[in-house]
């Protein structure tokens, strides 16, 4: 079937025939357009880069879950942007950890895998206390959290590979609300890093874990270049 093209194009002009693909003109020729490839329907948010689609972000229903397990796009990004919004209805603090994968299947979650140092800040006659360097089991994303009608906000940036000896490092600020005698709004501040010689290559896949299952909540996952 021949289609008739528009006469005297210009680079980028499109032509969308009845029944066929999208072309494009790249300055000498009409070429089928790469965004006539439609993305995967999964949810996810993608982008077009250099003709292929990549996976650039994530939404997670975190709804009644205690776990959940995020495998590394392909593309290999460079970083990851994880921000969590999650409300508690207990009494007890409600801890929410981030943990990495360098194989896709097995999690670092033993105490001392990440280290971190920064503070908290709160809004009572605490105020600014230090966060001296110390191990946990993961990358801490909110451990305070105990008042039921407000909701734990925290946001994490993971670098995900690696160059020589470079240790992957992390950055994380979350905001949270604590019942008790003093009733105190959190801040908090961290940089960290994931231990020498655990991930030597790239960081396959994320697990993100909460002390006890969330009734309400979710997680978006940003994947950056």
């Amino acid at each position: 079937m021949a289609f008739d093209f528009p006469a005297n194009p210009t680079p980028g002009s499109t032509y969308s025939p009845a029944g066929g693909p999208t072309y494009v003109w790249d300055g000498s020729a009409w070429a089928i357009s790469a965004i006539s490839v439609m993305p995967p329907n999964d949810g996810g948010e993608y982008v077009m880069v250099n003709g292929a689609w990549r996976l650039s972000r994530q939404g997670f229903d975190l709804t009644g879950l205690a776990t959940l397990d995020i495998p590394v796009p392909s593309w290999n990004p460079a970083q990851v942007r994880a921000t969590l919004v999650a409300q508690n209805t207990s009494t007890a603090n409600q801890i929410h950890y981030l943990r990495a994968s360098a194989d896709g299947t097995n999690f670092l979650s033993t105490s001392g895998n990440y280290t971190h140092g920064g503070f908290v800040h709160y809004n009572g006659t605490s105020q600014f206390q230090s966060v001296n360097n110390s191990g946990s089991t993961g990358i801490v994303m909110a451990s305070g959290g105990t008042h039921g009608n407000l909701q734990q906000r925290s946001e994490v940036t993971l670098d995900l590979g690696i160059a020589g000896t470079a240790w992957p490092t992390y950055t994380v600020r979350g905001n949270s609300y604590e019942t008790g005698p003093a009733n105190l709004i959190q801040t908090l501040m961290i940089y960290g890093w994931i231990t020498s010689g655990l991930v030597t290559d790239r960081i396959r896949a994320l697990r993100w874990a909460a002390s006890t299952a969330v009734p309400t909540g979710n997680l978006t996952v940003e994947w950056l270049p």
